[in-house]
């Protein structure tokens, strides 16, 4: 939905700068704020119309220019301020994003997966700087290259923020393939014309399929230290549920419900659930009940690692409460771990 949305902005925004019309540059910054209330990510697009009127050679007034840049701000504001009177829930779910740290060790992981999984891109890219065809005053070009450059800074921010992922780089993605797109028509003249020497086909042939390849695998198996997806949980959980089906009394995982679900048909509390039911505002009594009155919790990842993200105040109270750690093997590589609670330990009421 949220490729859609940003779709029919791009769309309205290129229908107002070609016209210069206002109502459709009005019509475009309602469409954005509605993508700001379905993801953040959406702020991305705001300067893509701006960068695009000084990347065409259609000439474009400096006043229109001046609207291009503050419309998107004043929606951004709209958009805050609405949700912060009306919906705190929502206005929690819209800054929660601040709250997490960008790592510079992410976006450069981020940024060699993507370099490396792209050939077809920079091949398409070397193509249209050094093409002298009509391509490349084509404002279905100009418009793709505004786009990489315009949400290239955000998605990639955006991508490495505890918690993010490649998911927050589609608008990248999208505009950068559709390079590839509006490049293919001449790579296809090019191969099938009998013109060109036999050699320079079977190069650009190979350039072709050799990109096509990496771009395939990358995708389907990329290499560890560039991987672009994340999943909650490990290898380890097979192992997990094993341990916990086979623990006495009552185990929890507010982390993950589904593992005492799975492992002992116990159906628990959810921490992304109450974090959502109490506007993100730490304490989650539910969370906290169930903790102390359980035998067993198991958790995922350390502090400050995105592993456990939602959940680092109720470690925290793990440590409080003075559970202890449990030794198993079986664990060794994973980062699930299971607590328990200490001998003595009655439960405590939990603070509102």
């Amino acid at each position: 939905m949220l490729l859609l949305l940003g779709l029919i902005y791009l769309l309205l925004a290129y229908s107002a700068l070609r016209q210069q019309s206002k109502s459709h540059w009005l019509w475009a910054t309602a469409v954005f704020a509605i993508g700001l209330l379905w993801k953040q990510t959406m702020l991305a697009l705001a300067f893509v119309p701006l960068i695009a009127s000084y990347v065409v050679s259609r000439p474009t007034s400096s006043g229109f220019r001046w609207l291009l840049l503050i419309a998107p701000l004043l929606a951004l504001g709209a958009v805050a301020a609405g949700a912060f009177l009306l919906s705190p829930n929502m206005f929690a779910a819209l800054s929660v994003g601040g709250k997490y740290a960008i790592h510079a060790r992410m976006v450069a992981r981020f940024a060699l997966a993507v370099a490396l999984s792209t050939p077809l891109v920079w091949l398409s890219t070397t193509w249209i700087v050094a093409a002298a065809e009509p391509v490349v005053q084509e404002e279905k070009v100009a418009w793709a290259v505004a786009t990489c450059f315009g949400v290239l800074p955000l998605n990639f921010a955006a991508a490495a923020k505890v918690g993010g992922g490649p998911n927050n780089m589609a608008f990248l993605l999208y505009g950068a393939y559709f390079l590839v797109l509006l490049c293919l028509p001449q790579f296809l003249r090019l191969l099938t014309s009998e013109v060109v020497p036999l050699v320079k086909r079977y190069v650009l042939g190979a350039a072709l399929t050799g990109g096509l390849v990496v771009t395939t695998l990358t995708i389907l198996d990329p290499p560890t230290t560039v991987k672009l997806n994340r999943t909650f949980g490990d290898a380890g959980r097979a192992e997990i549920l094993r341990i916990v089906k086979e623990l006495p009394g009552t185990v929890v995982c507010p982390q993950d419900p589904t593992i005492p679900l799975f492992a002992k048909g116990y159906a628990g509390v959810s921490v992304a659930n109450e974090r959502d039911r109490r506007v993100w505002q730490w304490p989650f009594p539910k969370v906290l009940r169930e903790i102390r009155e359980a035998d067993y919790v198991v958790t995922w990842g350390t502090p400050g690692t995105w592993r456990l993200w939602g959940f680092e105040e109720a470690w925290e109270e793990l440590q409080r409460l003075h559970y202890t750690r449990v030794p198993e093997s079986g664990l060794a590589s994973s980062e699930y771990v299971v607590w328990q609670k200490p001998k003595s330990a009655t439960p405590e009421p939990a603070r509102q």
